[in-house]
């Protein structure tokens, strides 16, 4: 929405269906692509979450309970 309403104000996109997917993917030259930055908010969103499993599986280990990540019925 917000890369759609940009290409209309900008004089730098074309007005056609082309300067809709540049605004919408590439962008301007000068700047990193979007297509980049959703495979860094990606890559750092699935670290984050590892490391949060990881920590509930080492808490609840520490403390003898069921992991939360087990399976449902199971007792590992």
């Amino acid at each position: 929405m917000t890369n759609a309403l940009s290409r209309a104000a900008d004089a730098g996109y074309g007005q056609g269906l082309a300067g809709w997917r540049q605004a919408l993917t590439a962008g301007h030259p000068q700047f990193v692509t979007a297509v980049l930055l959703l495979k860094s908010s990606l890559a750092s969103d699935l670290a984050f979450t590892a490391a949060s499993a990881l920590a509930m599986e080492s808490l609840a280990r520490r403390r003898g309970e069921i992991s939360p990540l087990a399976a449902p019925g199971s007792r590992t």
